[in-house]
């Protein structure tokens, strides 16, 4: 019970406890701290008392390498933008819960249980967006909420255990045919659409028909094919004003692709942005609002539009440089190349869609929320590995 009790209270940390719009600012933040706190305590009760980890941490090089870049991007902000090495601590305090993924092994909860957390916070999400999408305009949420694309936008923190819960949902309906799984895919796919979220809408659907045609599970493939076509049929009918609004936003910026402003931000991030060649290996670090550097990055999202969360990789690249993206580019090649046993594969789907849309929307390994969950990933291939190895050996 403690196991779980911790995950989820690094979790619920991890996601600020939703951002909800009553919690103070200073609260808020607050969170976060307590998050990362709780991370390094624990692992250091474990580093005194339990110092071995029983199996093996397939992805320990990486997960250091990103730390390691971290790091070193702080002497960018430094030398580069004049930014005090202390903001810099606290302002990349978020890259820290990366020792979650070791607290983890030492931890050791069940795989199943954590499987069930995620479908958990899944649903907590959307719940909550429902609540913030039929009060709009009054808030609960302090985050991104927008009026566009014929819908309502709300962007809150866990997009990654949405993703996650719908690969469960429908490998676990591969397996045993129950409604029950449908319905949660079916609670991911009506986020998607009220989120007007293109990239994502189009990688889903496209790696879901890819699982029935190549997993093992999905036995009677004509006929989930022929589903996806009527529930395909179903959502365009219910949400028509939206797919037509989307459909007809994506023609206009065809049209206008020379001036699109993820284009002209990716450019500025690469270029002009850079404050020496050493930026070019290193990054620029994060910004801290108490810091001239700070002010000036919010002038750039303000005056231009230009959010390096809107640029995945490259947005990444141009604040940790060329080591944290060779390290995180090494764990999507370690997830595609694995044979993951049949329990974990979502895992896969779930990394094949973050690679998708890995130049065109946030990246979830520089976010709090994203980063705890990647670690859980990261810590059930791990463990059902060790499991099967163990499983064999036996056999």
């Amino acid at each position: 019970m403690l196991k779980k009790t911790i995950v989820i209270f690094v979790i619920l940390c991890s996601l600020e406890f939703y951002n909800f719009s009553f919690v103070p600012d200073s609260a808020t933040k607050a969170i976060g701290m307590v998050g990362i706190a709780v991370i390094i305590a624990f692992l250091v009760i474990h580093l005194i008392y339990d110092s071995k980890i029983p199996f093996k941490l397939n992805f320990k090089t990486e997960v250091w390498l990103l730390l390691l870049a971290v790091f070193l991007s702080m002497f960018i902000a430094y030398y580069g933008h004049g930014q005090p090495f202390k903001y810099t601590i606290i302002a990349q305090r978020f890259m820290y819960v990366y020792l979650f993924y070791f607290l983890l092994a030492y931890l050791k909860p069940d795989k199943y249980d954590l499987m069930r957390i995620i479908i958990y916070f899944a649903i907590a999400y959307f719940v909550i967006y429902l609540i913030q999408y039929a009060i709009y305009p009054a808030r609960i949420y302090k985050g991104r909420v927008s009026l566009d694309r014929g819908t309502i936008r709300i962007f809150l923190p866990g997009y990654t255990y949405l993703l996650t819960a719908y690969f469960i949902g429908l490998y676990q309906f591969y397996n045993t045919n129950k409604l029950k799984y449908i319905a949660i895919a079916g609670m991911v796919i009506i986020i998607l659409i009220l989120q007007g979220t293109r990239q994502s809408m189009a990688a889903v659907g496209l790696l879901t028909v890819i699982s029935i045609l190549i997993s093992k599970q999905a036995k009677s493939k004509f006929t989930y094919l022929f589903l996806i076509l009527l529930a395909a049929a179903a959502v365009f009918f219910l949400f028509q004003d939206i797919i037509m609004n989307l459909i007809e936003v994506s023609m206009e910026q065809k049209e206008e692709s020379a001036d699109d402003i993820r284009v002209l931000s990716a450019t500025f991030w690469l270029t002009d942005f850079m404050p020496n060649k050493l930026a070019y290996i290193l990054g620029n670090g994060v910004d801290s609002q108490n810091a001239q550097y700070g002010l000036l990055i919010q002038y750039y999202k303000d005056k231009f539009g230009f959010y390096q969360s809107d640029v995945g990789l490259i947005g990444t690249y141009s604040k940790f440089g060329i080591l944290f993206i060779l390290a995180e580019l090494t764990i999507y090649f370690k997830i595609f190349k694995k044979k993951l046993p049949d329990d974990i594969i979502f895992i896969k789907y779930v990394f094949l869609f973050s690679f998708l849309t890995i130049l065109t929307g946030s990246d979830s390994f520089i976010d709090m929320d994203g980063i705890v969950a990647n670690s859980v990933l990261l810590y059930l291939v791990d463990i059902s590995m060790y499991e099967e190895s163990i499983s064999t050996d036996e056999s």
